[in-house]
């Protein structure tokens, strides 16, 4: 997965092919995913490569809140990602 913007450019980079090629072209990205079964029992907080935008984690099998900021851009506004 990867946090970055520019929809034409870089969502059109397949991560099977091109892992590691994305440019982070908005700042390092923190992702908070809390599962929504159990109240939140389970929680990871993580944060994306710093060149990239990219990140790989390995979760339980539960279903996610993704919460997405970027520290050093906090005017960036991601919206509701359920």
């Amino acid at each position: 997965m990867r946090v970055v913007g520019g929809i034409k450019r870089e969502a059109q980079k397949c991560l099977a092919r091109s892992w590691g090629k994305s440019t982070n072209n908005i700042g390092q990205a923190q992702i908070i995913l809390t599962s929504q079964q159990g109240g939140g029992c389970y929680t990871d907080t993580l944060m994306t490569d710093i060149n990239s935008g990219e990140y790989l984690t390995y979760l339980p099998p539960l279903r996610y809140i993704p919460t997405v900021t970027i520290p050093s851009n906090p005017t960036i506004d991601f919206g509701v990602l359920i």
